[in-house]
Parts: structure tokens; sequence; C-alpha cells
């Protein structure tokens, strides 16, 4: 396909090399006054981001943010391993959050994740004689979890369904990957990122989002449940409502 895409049906979309090119083009015409403002000045980013690399998951369309608010880190399954597993790549994402002391962090996980899927149908990955879907279902397995066993109790408890499966897998899997992340290295005088968020200096969610529906669900670290998300509460107080305008003087 070389002819540029109206965006109308995105069933047979596909992407050749000079397709993509004139998206590129085209896309840098849409760029609003504010983008582009916003893409020349001083990068502060205010998020750090952990999501995973699921090509329909676009989150600066899901958290309806623009250039300049998240650095964005996208690991299969959004897996965050522990401190003594991590690879340089997120350890060097780590420092950069650091350097541009970043105080937010999220990690989203979602519904239909291939990388959960391919743990619950390989639940003992091969990474010496098996192929490429071994090393993708081996992600998983970095969290720490004992995966083969939970890719088999959620595959009974789902009557043989693997995406079911593997929604549950996927919401397991971010929460080990939060707690991994509370022992990292944290900014300033904090040891670790659980240190700067006891502080209050840092502020860490868990999002869970649901492809189909288009809905959000956040976990509760201290009651350990996740809860439809509606709204979220910063701790900040209220804006006033304006003073009601004054009735207009009889005629």
């Amino acid at each position: 396909m070389t002819e540029p895409h109206d965006h109308d049906d995105y069933s047979h979309f596909h992407l050749g090399l000079n397709s993509l090119l004139n998206h590129i083009v085209h896309g840098n015409q849409n760029i609003t006054a504010e983008e582009a403002n916003a893409m020349k000045g001083v990068q502060q980013p205010e998020v750090f981001l952990i999501c995973c690399i699921d090509s329909r998951f676009q989150p600066d369309k899901a958290l309806d943010y623009g250039p300049g608010v998240a650095l964005e880190y996208r690991p299969i399954a959004a897996v965050v391993p522990p401190v003594k597993d991590a690879d340089q790549a997120f350890l060097a994402r780590m420092a950069f959050r650091r350097l541009k002391d970043v105080n937010n962090i999220v990690i989203i996980a979602h519904s239909d994740c291939g990388g959960a899927q391919a743990s619950i149908n390989v639940p003992k990955p091969d990474l010496v004689n098996g192929g490429d879907l071994d090393i993708v279902a081996d992600e998983t397995h970095r969290t720490g979890l004992d995966v083969t066993k939970l890719s088999q109790e959620f595959l009974k408890a789902a009557n043989g369904d693997v995406r079911a499966a593997g929604n549950h897998l996927a919401k397991d899997v971010s929460v080990q990957s939060l707690k991994n992340l509370l022992e990292y290295k944290g900014r300033g005088k904090h040891a670790t990122i659980a240190d700067e968020m006891k502080s209050g200096d840092l502020h860490v969610a868990l999002l869970f989002y649901d492809l189909e529906k288009h809905s959000v669900e956040q976990f509760d670290l201290a009651k350990g449940v996740w809860e439809p998300m509606v709204g979220f509460d910063t701790g900040a107080p209220a804006p006033k409502a304006p003073p009601p305008k004054p009735a207009p003087p009889p005629p």
C-alpha cells in the first residue's frame, strides 16, 4: 500500500515504507501550536510510563497527553524484573527518570496481552531449543512469579479460554512488576522507590486497560484489589466554584 490511508477502516490497513513516510509528512501537518511549543521547549516530563509493547495500545491517546509529558518504556507485558535481574536498558531509563526528577510512575497492563497468552500457551519456555514464542513467553517469568503454576490455574479456572486466562495472568504479572519496582533505587536521599513513596515525594499507579471496553481498573496496593477507575484523587483540594453572578438590575 503506497497511498495515504484515510483511517476510516483499519481492517486491511497495511503500512508499506512509502505509506509510512507519507504518514510522517501528513502527521507533521497535524501538530497543533501547543504541541509544537512543547516539542521545542526543554524536556520536563511529568511521568515515567511503563506499558506493554502491544501496538494496539497507544498511551498518548488512551491517557490523553501530548509531547513532553511522559517518558515511555515498553517491555512485553509491562514486565519489571527484580533489581538483580534488571537489564541495562531498564536501569538506564530509571537513571534518566532520576536525572529528570520525575515524581510520578504509572504501570499499565492491558487485556488480550500477547505476552501473557504466550505464557499460557508455553508454560515452560525453552530458551535453548525453543523458538520465538518461547522467548516471548519467558518474559513474564522474569518477574519472579511461578508463571507455570499460575498459567495452569488460570487456564483451568477459565475453562480453557486462553484469552481470559491471559487477562488474569497479565494482572498478576503487573502487580508483581509493581512490587519489584519498589525495590529499585530512588531519587536523591531516598534509597529505594518505596522510600520515595513513603515520604510522599513519589506517586505510583498501576492500571489495567481493557482494549475492547476502553475501561480502566486501578490496583490498590494497600487493599490488594483491583477497582474500577472512575476518577483519581490526587489529594489536592478541589477548586472552588466561582461565586454566582449577581442578578441583573430590574428594568
